[in-house]
């Protein structure tokens, strides 16, 4: 019987010291998968904002140049036409954009960069929220599907000031194609997601997200961007499950969901992180130890 008691002490000792090592080790498992994760976002979101950045600075340093004031009428030299063409081809490609184009106070487009698969110059875009904000003399990044071109992008307008730089004379944009965003998931396993102000997945690693909404966006909203038709033809159906924070079943697999913001207000990834970690020791391993323990500690007591 003093043989039993010993055996179930060494067996409890032996199962409280692999409890402890279990606990010890899933807490740093579970850190370093937290580590990971909080990383890859950061580092996303750095991506992010460092090309939105650059745009931004890009554009408003065109926005001064005075060829656009002069072609506007501010002064009394008017460049050319194919002047103003070179002078955007050569800033569309720094940007890496689409078109860069030139609309006066009516939203008419006056000056652009080549743009071979469409004909933009002339066309109102005086409907545009980023060419009212603009306007108004704040700076705009809109996402939406080219009312002209039908292919998603996102917009980036300043306001073009005249000669004393008071008075606003027109708005300078650039339509910057998604791939400058897709190319930066490329290398994330996980799923993630772009989404803007509006609650609608406008980039994301998964195809099948695209141009939908997230929870929280309303029937009433939804219907909203429906009649504006920011993003085309697009039904803007809502993904169910998709939310930002806590944890979600997607495929039958539950993930963790985490969101960072990015580019400027309203603007958020998100990213899927499926919990299907190995663990540091199976929990059937340590349970089974833990029972054999428990066992033998009851003989010893009762024989």
């Amino acid at each position: 019987m003093q043989r039993y008691r010993i055996a179930a002490l060494l067996a409890l000792i032996c199962a409280l010291v692999g409890g402890t090592i279990y606990a010890v080790t899933a807490v740093l498992h579970g850190n370093v998968i937290l580590t990971r994760q909080l990383k890859l976002m950061t580092d996303l979101a750095y991506e992010l904002d460092e090309g939105h950045g650059s745009t931004q600075a890009i554009l408003r340093t065109l926005a001064r140049n005075p060829l656009l004031a002069g072609y506007l009428g501010d002064t009394d030299t008017k460049p050319s036409d194919e002047t103003m063409r070179l002078l955007f081809n050569s800033f569309m490609d720094t940007m890496h954009a689409d078109v860069v184009f030139l609309l006066d106070t009516h939203g008419r487009m006056t000056a652009c960069s080549d743009y071979p698969t469409a004909q933009m110059m002339g066309n109102d875009f005086s409907f545009r929220p980023y060419f009212k904000q603009a306007l108004a003399g704040e700076e705009s990044i809109y996402p939406a599907v080219g009312k002209i071109t039908k292919t998603r992008g996102i917009y980036y307008s300043v306001p073009v000031r005249g000669s004393m730089q008071k008075d606003c004379i027109g708005v300078l944009a650039a339509k910057l194609p998604v791939s400058i965003w897709s190319q930066r998931f490329d290398h994330i396993a996980e799923q993630v997601a772009l989404v803007s102000p509006d609650g609608v997945i406008f980039e994301s690693n998964n195809p099948a997200w695209i141009l939908h909404t997230a929870t929280t966006v309303t029937d009433a909203h939804r219907a909203q961007l429906l009649e504006s038709r920011q993003f085309g033809d697009s039904a803007l159906d809502p993904l169910p499950w998709f939310k930002a924070g806590g944890s979600v079943v997607i495929d039958g697999m539950r993930h963790t969901v985490r969101e960072i913001r990015v580019l400027r207000d309203g603007w958020k990834a998100v990213c899927f992180f499926p919990k299907n970690a190995p663990e540091p020791m199976p929990r059937t391993l340590f349970y089974a130890v833990l029972g054999v323990a428990g066992a033998l500690v009851v003989l010893a007591l009762f024989s």
